[in-house]
Parts: C-alpha cells; sequence; structure tokens
C-alpha cells in the first residue's frame, strides 16, 4: 500500500533545453501534506532517473544508489534540512 501512494504522490514534467540539459520539475500532487513527510532523519525521497536512446543505451543516470548505500553526488533529495540562524545546514546534531 505505501508503495502505490507513493507512485501517487507526485507528478513529474520533463524537458530538453536547446543545450541538451534535462529539466525535470516534481510537483506535490498526491498526498494534501509535505512530501515526504513525518520524522524528519527517517523520511526523504529522491529522483532516480535513467534516460535512454532509442537503442537503449543508457545515455544519463542521476540518483542511484550504489549497493554499499552511497548516493551519487548529483542525487536531488527531497527532505527536511535543518539549519542554523545563517540558513546553513547542520546536520541532526544540532542540539550539541
Amino acid at each position: 500500500m505505501n508503495i502505490e501512494l507513493l507512485q501517487t504522490a507526485a507528478e513529474f514534467e520533463t524537458n530538453l533545453t536547446p543545450k541538451g540539459h534535462l529539466n525535470v520539475r516534481v510537483a506535490n500532487t498526491g498526498p494534501g501534506h509535505a512530501l515526504p513527510t513525518g520524522v524528519a532523519d527517517f523520511r526523504q525521497v529522491w529522483l532516480d532517473i535513467t534516460v535512454r536512446d532509442a537503442s537503449g543505451a543508457v545515455v544519463l543516470e542521476s540518483g542511484k544508489m550504489s549497493d554499499a548505500g552511497i548516493f551519487d553526488p548529483s542525487a536531488r533529495f527531497f527532505r527536511k534540512v535543518f539549519g542554523d540562524k545563517y540558513g546553513d545546514p547542520v546536520g541532526f546534531v544540532f542540539w550539541r
């Protein structure tokens, strides 16, 4: 049931610029609340994109997670990020 809910939680719009850049727009359309929601350090969503050419060869990948659980640096995450009074991220050890 969770997978079904996630599949309807957002809509995606893509376009290719004249310079060959792929733009992806994500709109929160399904849940009626922030996406993701809940405990900040447990919930996150990211884009995992694979673009293939007409022959099926991969021409672009972004947001992949390795078997070791490490994300590629270009991954785009949607999650809560705690910040200090200047807006700089502080991570989950902000209480120290």
